[in-house]
């Protein structure tokens, strides 16, 4: 953007109005750059989540784990923590985003903080995807597949089965356009 923006511009560009251009892009740049960051994020909570309680047994160290005094949901717990924790690179790289484009003024302070607040909802959950597979199945393998496949579905993954079950039906039958561009708001609405 700098290159494009500065060093070699438009001609139709000129004094403010590169400034307004630069912090249009780096806004862009934000908010593709925390859609995939933040997704890449959840998904390694829940497949670290996926290996936390099967990957001990697969060890054959989850009996003396549970001879330990803690109780068990102090160890899930734990199990949790180092699932979402162990993730700092990631959330390094996007506060390095979002401090860049503060410090350009391409973005409000009040919506990083509930894009902070939402992206650690989202990696809690997905991390807890993990543990309750890691919890249920019998191999680490098995956790990690049956949490990858939640987690992509939970993530977006749902708008296929919602395309194929109810958009093409509606689709057919020649429903409104008010109503699907209403329901797919709502169903943008709940996707991370």
């Amino acid at each position: 953007f700098v290159y494009m923006i500065f060093i070699e511009p438009p001609s139709h560009l000129t004094g403010p109005r590169r400034w307004e251009e630069f912090t249009e892009a780096m806004n862009v740049w934000c908010r593709v750059a925390t859609g995939i960051l933040g997704f890449l994020l959840m998904m390694a909570a829940a497949v670290r989540g996926a290996g936390v309680v099967s990957g001990e047994r697969d060890r054959d160290t989850w009996v003396s784990l549970m001879s330990t005094p803690l109780t068990a949901w102090e160890m899930l717990r734990a199990k949790w923590l180092g699932s979402v924790l162990g993730l700092r690179r990631g959330y390094f790289m996007l506060l390095l985003v979002w401090a860049l484009t503060l410090a350009v003024g391409a973005v409000e302070p009040p919506m990083i903080l509930a894009t902070m607040l939402y992206t650690a909802v989202y990696v809690s959950a997905f991390a807890w995807i993990g543990v309750w597979y890691s919890i249920t199945s019998r191999t680490t393998l098995i956790a990690t597949v049956w949490a990858i496949m939640t987690a992509l579905f939970l993530a977006g993954g749902f708008w296929a089965f919602v395309g194929l079950c109810c958009g093409l039906p509606m689709n057919i039958m020649d429903v409104e356009p008010d109503v699907v561009e209403y329901a797919a708001s709502l169903l943008a609405g709940c996707t991370p």
